[in-house]
């Protein structure tokens, strides 16, 4: 019997696609999946078969002898790290990343918690946990690609897409480039769109430009959602695309001829969807956001892991802002032969992480 513990929604969509490798034909185990946090909600939204369990020893007295232990490595720890002491020379464990860096500082860095296995993305990924937590050694990776990315690998109609995208806001997206600027901080938004819309107007390209806002912006910081609209009527670089609402975020990545954002996942998504796309954190308030964000682990990553890896392009100030945006506009970004180096679309993550999961019982 296979233990499978999830928190966070990163994490379970993390871990979820190898469960159901695992659960699946190819294999036919029994996965107990055990929800906590956040993931009872949402795993209450689907018809996957789980458990909602809110402690490490509840797991264990229901579930004295797994096999093996997965986790998702999630906010403040949760029930699978808190697992793996209690599971140490009982079975093999293995936790999972769903983004390079994260929980190493300081949910995990107590050596109590070392799982036995780590599922990373690539090789950066395994460099900066081997940063971060000297006594890890290399054998003790499964680099199989983030599960969560085989999504990713399924077609789509872009002609379809467009034409219902125009529909929904108003727009002719087939033969006009769509600037998507996706923003992750929250907190000094408004500096980071001033930023942008002013060079968007110095570009003056007939464009359409969808700025996108984190969902917590209105909640966390109510103040800025005025000071971004005093600065979005400064904006005549094209059409102004006010409300995007009507279309999910991932829609827009899918019709976009650029993104541009600060280190947000969506320039992740992007890379995914082998869009250009531009990383701007040059600004002190995106800095800071960084700094908070990874603390520590900015030793070993001191940008953002796609524009290390060469998938986004690295805007150091106004000017190369402007250069990259028009560079991307006029296709000729070049980021796409990065983008399939590193981030290999075979829709096989999920299964590659469970046949070394398989071997290990």
């Amino acid at each position: 019997m296979i233990l499978a513990v999830v928190k966070d929604p990163g994490g379970t969509n993390g871990v979820l696609p190898v469960v159901k490798v695992l659960r699946g034909e190819s294999f036919k185990f029994d996965v107990r999946l055990i929800a906590n946090g956040s993931a009872v909600k949402l795993l209450s939204d689907t018809t996957e078969n789980y458990e909602a369990l809110h402690s490490a020893d509840e797991v264990s007295m229901r579930y004295p002898n797994p096999s093996i232990m997965l986790t998702s490595m999630c906010s403040d720890g949760g029930v699978g790290r808190d697992l793996v002491p209690l599971l140490r020379g009982t079975c093999p464990t293995v936790a999972f990343h769903d983004y390079w860096g994260t929980r190493l500082f300081p949910e995990w860095h107590d050596p109590k918690y070392r799982p036995d296995f780590f599922v990373v993305n690539d090789e950066l990924d395994a460099n900066i946990v081997m940063g971060a937590w000297p006594d890890y050694k290399r054998e003790q990776f499964i680099v199989s690609g983030y599960p969560m990315f085989d999504q990713y690998a399924v077609k789509y109609d872009q002609t379809e897409l467009l034409t219902s995208i125009s529909s929904r806001l108003g727009i002719d997206a087939a033969n006009k480039p769509i600037v998507l600027s996706a923003y992750g901080i929250y907190k000094g938004v408004n500096k980071f769109l001033s930023e942008v819309i002013d060079v968007l107007n110095d570009l003056n390209l007939d464009i359409y430009f969808i700025p996108r806002f984190h969902p917590r912006m209105k909640l966390n910081v109510p103040e800025e959602v005025e000071l971004c609209n005093q600065v979005l009527k400064r904006f005549n670089g094209g059409t102004l695309v006010e409300s995007s609402s009507a279309c999910t975020t991932q829609e827009l990545l899918r019709a976009s001829t650029v993104v541009l954002s600060d280190y947000s996942t969506t320039l992740l998504e992007a890379t995914l969807l082998r869009k250009p796309n531009i990383s701007a954190c040059y600004l002190e308030e995106i800095k800071v956001n960084y700094q908070v964000e990874f603390g520590t682990v900015q030793k070993w990553m001191p940008d953002p892991p796609f524009v290390m890896l060469g998938c986004s392009a690295k805007a150091v100030d106004k000017i190369s802002l402007g250069q990259h945006l028009s560079d991307a506009i006029h296709g000729k970004l070049n980021l796409k032969s990065a983008q399939e180096k590193y981030f290999a679309l075979d829709g096989q993550n999920a299964k590659r992480a469970a046949e070394k999961i398989a071997s290990l019982i």
